[in-house]
C-alpha cells in the first residue's frame, strides 16, 4: 500500500486533536501518502461547530477553517507533512442528492449521507475510500455498504482546552456554493470582525497639540465649500456705495451689505477659536451614537440574486435614525447667505441644486436598502450582486448603557447560498486618551450624526 483515501467523519476533525498533526502512520503503517477527503456534509457541520461549539470542539473547528482558506485558492485541497506521510485535504463539492444511493443509504439521516457521499465519489474516481469515523452508525453503514471502514484510538489524548478562550478577529468565509450554470456565486461578509471597539474620547493625549489642531481647522473654513467671499460676490455683481438712501442700482450689491456679510464671516472663521474642553465635550456627545458598517462581497463566478441582511440586537442598544443624534450635535457651523442684489430676480444657486438633484437620481448599483426595521430589528435587501462586486451597509446603534458592550447578531442570507451566515457581532464600549488622527477620522465617521450643512462642511475641512 501506498497511496490510500479515507473519507472521515465529523468527530474525527472535531475530537482527535489538531487535524495537521493527526497521526496517520499509527493506522495505516504501510502508507506513504494519505488522501483526506471531506465531504459536503462534514463541511457544513464544521461550519457550524466554528461558531455554536465552544472550547476544545471550537477551536478544532476554527482551525479546519484556517486550512480550508488555504485551500480556497488550490481547486479546494491542501497538502503537508505528518509524522513523515504526505499528507493532502481534499474538500468535495456537495453532489446532488439523486446522485446518490438512496437504497443503500438513508439519505435524510445525517451519518448516512456522509457515508453515501463517500460512497458516490468512490465512484467517481473508481478507487477504494476507507470510512474513518468515531461512531457506530457510520462504520456499520458503510460495511453494510461494502465499503472498508475503521474506528481509530485515540491519536491525542491532551483535550485541554481554555473554555473563555477570546477571538480578537476572526475572518470568515463561506462554503462552496452550487453550480449555476457552470460558474459559482460565492457571498461573504467582507472583513468581517466579530469583536469590534467603539471609544468614548475621555482625554487627549499629550502629544497631541489641541490648540494647532483648532487654529487649522478655522483657517480651513476660509475655503469651506458655500463660503462665498466678499471679493467673489463684488467680482460677479459689482459695488455702489451705500449713502443711507434708496439705491436705483438694480443688479448691484451694496457696501453695507458687504460689510454686513463679512462681519459674519468673521464670525464663522472664528468657530473653532475654542479650549479643548469644548472640543472635547462635542467629541463626547458625537460618540454616544454607534456607527456599525460592513461589507459583504461576491468573489464567485457568478451573480448572485435576493440578498438579505438581517440586523438583531442581543444586547444594550437600539436602532436610530441618524437624524435623532442631530439637535443633540447641532455645533452652531453654518456659513452665512450671501447677500443678494436689490430687485434681482435670479437664483445664483439653481445650477448647484440642479446638480445636486442630478447626483441624488444617480443610485449606485449593488446597493443595500433598509426595508423593515423596529427598535431592535433591520432588515436590509439587495436585489442583485454582480460578481467581483460588492455593497456596504451601514446602522446606527444607541447604547441604552454608555459604558456596557452591545452584542448584534448578524445573518446573511441569498438565492445561491445554500445556509445562511450567522455572525455574533460585540462592540465594547472604552474610554480612552485620542490623538488627533483618530479626532480626524471619529468626525468623519460620526459626521452623520450632525445636521446635513454643518457634516459638508466638516467633511471639507478634514480633508
Amino acid at each position: 500500500m501506498s497511496e490510500i483515501f479515507v473519507g472521515v467523519d465529523t468527530n474525527i476533525l472535531c475530537n482527535f486533536g489538531r487535524i495537521e498533526g493527526l497521526n496517520w502512520k499509527t493506522i495505516f503503517p504501510e502508507a506513504t501518502s494519505i488522501n483526506v477527503l471531506i465531504s459536503a456534509k462534514v463541511q457544513s457541520e464544521m461550519d457550524v461547530h466554528k461558531d455554536t461549539a465552544s472550547g476544545y470542539v471550537q477551536k478544532r473547528a476554527r482551525e479546519y477553517q484556517k486550512l480550508l482558506k488555504k485551500a480556497e485558492d488550490a481547486d479546494y485541497s491542501h497538502s503537508f507533512e505528518s509524522f513523515g506521510m504526505s499528507v493532502r485535504l481534499i474538500f468535495l463539492d456537495r453532489p446532488r442528492r439523486n446522485d446518490l444511493d438512496d437504497q443503500k443509504f438513508d439519505v435524510d439521516r445525517d451519518d448516512e449521507r456522509i457515508v453515501a457521499e463517500y460512497y458516490y465519489e468512490q465512484d467517481q474516481r473508481s478507487v477504494d475510500i476507507i470510512i474513518v469515523a468515531n461512531d457506530a452508525r457510520p462504520i456499520r453503514v458503510a460495511r453494510q455498504a461494502g465499503m472498508a471502514a475503521i474506528r481509530p484510538d485515540r491519536w491525542d489524548t491532551d483535550r485541554s482546552e481554555p473554555e473563555d478562550e477570546i477571538v480578537r478577529e476572526l475572518r470568515e468565509r463561506v462554503r462552496q456554493l452550487e453550480r449555476i450554470q457552470g460558474a459559482r456565486p460565492k457571498t461573504k461578509l467582507a472583513d468581517f470582525a466579530i469583536n469590534r471597539e467603539s471609544v468614548i474620547p475621555a482625554d487627549f493625549s499629550p502629544s497631541f497639540d489641541v490648540s494647532k489642531y483648532l487654529k487649522r481647522l478655522g483657517d480651513a473654513l476660509k475655503t469651506a465649500p458655500g463660503v462665498r467671499t466678499p471679493e467673489s460676490l463684488i467680482d460677479q455683481f459689482g459695488l455702489v456705495r451705500d449713502n443711507g438712501y434708496f439705491s436705483l442700482h438694480s443688479g448691484t450689491l451694496t457696501t453695507s451689505q458687504i460689510d454686513q456679510y463679512g462681519s459674519e464671516l468673521e464670525n464663522l472663521f472664528s468657530h473653532f477659536d475654542i479650549d479643548g474642553l469644548e472640543l472635547l465635550q462635542r467629541l463626547q456627545s458625537l460618540s454616544r451614537a454607534i456607527v456599525f458598517d460592513f461589507e459583504v462581497e461576491n468573489v464567485g463566478e457568478a451573480p448572485e440574486e435576493m440578498l438579505s441582511v438581517e440586523l438583531k440586537i442581543l444586547q444594550n442598544a437600539v436602532f436610530i435614525d441618524a437624524e435623532d443624534m442631530e439637535e443633540l450635535n447641532d455645533w452652531g457651523l453654518a456659513p452665512p447667505d450671501p447677500p443678494r442684489p436689490r430687485f434681482d430676480l435670479s437664483d445664483i444657486n439653481l445650477v448647484d441644486r440642479l446638480t445636486d438633484a442630478a447626483n441624488r437620481s444617480r443610485e449606485p448599483e449593488h446597493e443595500f436598502v433598509l426595508v423593515d426595521d423596529s427598535d431592535t430589528t433591520e432588515t436590509h435587501r439587495c436585489r442583485s450582486m454582480l460578481h467581483g462586486h460588492k455593497a456596504a451597509i451601514e446602522t446606527y446603534l444607541l447604547p441604552k448603557d454608555p459604558n456596557k458592550p452591545v452584542s448584534i447578531l448578524v445573518t446573511l442570507r441569498a438565492k445561491n447560498l445554500l445556509d445562511p451566515i450567522i455572525r455574533k457581532v460585540e462592540i465594547a464600549r472604552n474610554r480612552d486618551t485620542v490623538d488627533e488622527t483618530f479626532v480626524s477620522n471619529f468626525l468623519r465617521c460620526h459626521s452623520v450624526f450632525m445636521p446635513e450643512e454643518q457634516r459638508d462642511i466638516v467633511l471639507s475641512i478634514l480633508r
